[in-house]
């Protein structure tokens, strides 16, 4: 039996518990994506965007190719369009399936037409050269009814979608945990929503929006969400969309395999819990225990293994309904009986995962050399923090996202920069860094208060090399009421006793700003008492002490009290320290180099090779050049 054949019928078993029968998986998808066709004003368009796939790359042609293939499976007739060919398309519905980059200029054509529109997860969140919009929210926000409020990358809380009873009342898993967090407008009809009760599918009278990208194959294999995108095309058209007697799957993609320069160095990398039966494959061969066997391999629960593939193996996180979560990995995994998941592999090979994790891949080359600087440095020095592995693969560590992650542009980074690393007095830096300082970076004391100061982690003025950043300068907005359930959420958790109750937010005040404005001290009055919280630790009081993309952007900020609502106005976007990644982009266009842009960051280091022959070499070529 073929490859092929073997990894559909292993797929069949889990697609079977939704009720679905199965036909053959295709042994792999086309070399090359499919060319918009002209269009013929056909009554549904299908958008195709190229700008949407260097931003994103190769992985996102898969997760297109599932809109088509769904579709198909509908019986939906459409036309595969362009943003040229847009202009002629005078159609009824128009399904922007996670199209994240597009220009004002087919914006405007969307709004002027008088299409419904069904657009998934991150569409229109930036332009057309992936600069975000002034407002920094959705371009097609209004449209759609919503504006953006954060993203989730993983985990429950966008595992599933409860949905309303017009829809049909039930909940249904879905495969990623990805997601867009938006707030509705007023005049919009929430259809669905993720655990936790925020909106996740928003009518509007123009269209549709649905938090995550439930057209990817992740999730529009499994029958019960092919059901939802039925019903919610029929929402747009009735009679539009038929479910079909029988399911195909998807194409599995083929990822990039570059090679990257081996370091010498293994590093054991923790990817948390496998939640139950998995499926692992190998393109060329795969290693069970020391064994060698069929390329395909099904993990449960009470199995203790040690897997290799060749040229990477592929891991498929399998849910009941049918969803599941694709990503490959170089090196070998370890998964114990419980599913705890340790991925072993070369230094420099991780790094090809965590470097296009922290920073997008259409940054210039010279701002990705300098980020994979700072991740080789900041990870050498953050080793050995789990019992169980060196490293975890989120932020707590670094964003470390496999094989299933890696590009070209940042893979010629690691490559360019291998073994090169942050020193300061001979040794290896703390290389913190951050998304957008604002105009001014934030020296280590100022964020995490009662530290000593770090001579290289200072205080440094960036002009406006991250004034192109959407987050540069933002707005947010809350009520008091807001104000008192977040702070009082977050004083609960971090303040444990000394926590005395917060009835009602008296005063919100800023009581002192640090050497480069942030705000150093906010207290926080109400009728138990006055609350005093410093640096940092400010941005987690407006998430109910949760760090995630609900905090406050940054410290950076001024506050306006109006009525009954205070109106916050800052700049950047993280705790300030170190490398502005925005930043390093801008001086990348402006023409520095990665040492350059390191050297402002992080006054008084070197870029120092981890050999002492290397580091000579590398020393005397840049005295040369």
């Amino acid at each position: 039996m073929s490859p092929a054949k073997i990894i559909s019928v292993l797929l069949a078993l889990a697609v079977l518990l939704a009720g679905a029968d199965c036909e053959v998986l295709h042994e792999a998808p086309a070399a090359t994506p499919p060319t918009p066709v002209t269009v013929r004003s056909a009554p549904v368009a299908l958008f195709r965007s190229e700008a949407t796939r260097e931003t994103q790359g190769w992985r996102w042609d898969w997760e297109w190719s599932g809109a088509k293939h769904c579709l198909d499976l509908l019986g939906v007739e459409y036309e595969v369009v362009s943003p040229e060919g847009l202009k002629n398309w005078s159609g009824k519905i128009l399904i922007l399936p996670n199209i994240r980059n597009m220009s004002a200029d087919t914006v405007a054509q969307i709004e002027r037409s008088r299409a419904k529109v069904l657009a998934t997860y991150m569409t229109s969140y930036r332009n057309e050269v992936n600069e975000p919009w002034p407002s920094n929210n959705f371009a097609l926000g209004k449209l759609l009814g919503v504006t953006f409020q954060s993203w989730v990358g993983g985990g429950e809380a966008a595992g599933s979608v409860r949905l309303e009873k017009s829809l049909g009342g039930r909940e249904v898993t879905l495969g990623r945990g990805l997601a867009m967090m938006v707030k509705p407008s007023e005049k919009a009809t929430i259809l669905g929503r993720w655990p936790g009760g925020e909106p996740a599918i928003v009518k509007s009278e123009r269209g549709l929006f649905i938090g995550e990208d439930i057209f990817c194959p992740e999730n529009s294999d499994s029958r019960p969400v092919l059901e939802v995108v039925a019903t919610l095309l029929n929402q747009l058209e009735p009679g539009l969309a038929k479910m079909p007697s029988r399911l195909t799957f998807s194409e599995l993609p083929v990822p990039p395999t570059e090679r990257v320069q081996a370091g010498g160095r293994r590093v054991r990398v923790g990817l948390g819990t496998l939640e139950g039966e998995t499926l692992l494959r190998a393109p060329k061969k795969l290693t069970v225990n020391g064994k060698t066997g069929p390329n395909f391999y099904r993990w449960t629960k009470g199995r203790d293994i040690e897997i290799k593939g060749e040229p990477y193996l592929e891991v498929m996180r399998l849910r009941k309904n049918g969803t599941y979560r694709w990503n490959a990995y170089r090196g070998s995994l370890r998964i114990s009986a419980e599913g705890q998941t340790v991925n072993t592999l070369d230094f420099e090979e991780y790094l090809a995962g965590v470097v296009p994790g922290e920073v997008p891949l259409t940054f210039p080359s010279e701002s990705l050399k300098a980020m994979a600087v700072v991740a080789r440095t900041y990870g050498s020095t953050h080793l050995n923090r789990h019992h169980d592995f060196d490293v975890c693969d989120t932020v707590h560590c670094q964003v470390y996202g496999g094989l299933g992650k890696e590009s070209e542009s940042t893979n010629l980074a690691v490559r360019a920069t291998s073994g090169e690393v942050l020193t300061f007095h001979g040794g290896p830096v703390n290389a913190l860094f951050h998304a957008v300082c604002g105009g001014t970076t934030a020296a280590s004391a100022e964020a995490w208060p009662g530290g000593g100061g770090t001579p290289y982690l200072a205080s440094v003025d960036d002009g406006k090399f991250c004034s192109h950043s959407g987050r540069y300068r933002w707005k947010e907005e809350y009520t008091r009421d807001e104000l008192a359930d977040h702070f009082r959420e977050a004083l609960d958790r971090t303040r444990g006793s000394h926590f005395y109750g917060l009835s009602k937010l008296t005063r919100l005040k800023i009581e002192e700003k640090s050497q480069s404005g942030r705000v150093k001290i906010l207290s926080i009055e109400s009728p138990e008492g006055v609350y005093r919280v410093e640096g940092d630790a400010i941005r987690w009081l407006f998430s109910g002490g949760r760090i995630s993309t609900a905090g406050l952007q940054s410290t950076l900020f001024e506050l306006e009290e109006k009525g009954d609502r205070y109106i916050v106005k800052g700049g950047g976007w993280g705790h300030g320290v170190g490398m502005c990644q925005q930043g390093a982009s801008g001086r990348a266009q402006a023409g520095q180099n990665y040492h350059e842009i390191l050297e402002h960051y992080y006054p008084q280091t070197a870029v120092t090779a981890s050999g002492p022959k290397e580091q000579g070499k590398r020393t005397a070529e840049k005295r040369d050049s």
